[in-house]
């Protein structure tokens, strides 16, 4: 069932990037052939998601595998035809910088979840660790 991301409430989105990341343990990541360095991905290889494409998978079930971040949330919605409201897009690149953020750094987790929380806090949202 497709639903649409801009049915989504922001409570929705969060837990959906929220529970994503955490649980996976770890940004995702993939190696960008043409700079040879990690770069954050919509989904990696291995199947690991970013914030926003744990919000992405609730509403489009396609294959989003090795698609990095060649510019910001707003190319890849109009690169795929993928239709989001102002508010949403963003508010979504809030959940994205958050998982963007030291993506090398070994208290990767801690620091996300600290993000998040801002996040919560700043955008009225429950925050349950």
């Amino acid at each position: 069932m497709n639903i649409n991301i801009n049915d989504l409430t922001e409570q929705e989105m969060f837990d959906a990037a929220y529970n994503g990341v955490v649980r996976q343990g770890r940004p995702a990541m993939s190696v960008h052939s043409r700079v040879n360095r990690f770069v954050c991905a919509y989904r990696a290889h291995n199947g690991d998601m970013c914030a926003a494409g744990h919000v992405l998978k609730e509403c489009y079930p396609r294959d989003w595998a090795g698609w990095t971040m060649k510019g910001d949330f707003s190319e890849l919605i109009t690169q795929h035809d993928i239709k989001v409201d102002g508010d949403v897009d963003t508010f979504i690149l809030a959940l994205q910088e958050a998982h963007d953020t030291d993506i090398k750094s070994e208290a990767y987790i801690d620091e996300y979840k600290e993000r998040m929380r801002k996040i919560a806090r700043r955008n009225v949202l429950n925050f349950i660790e």
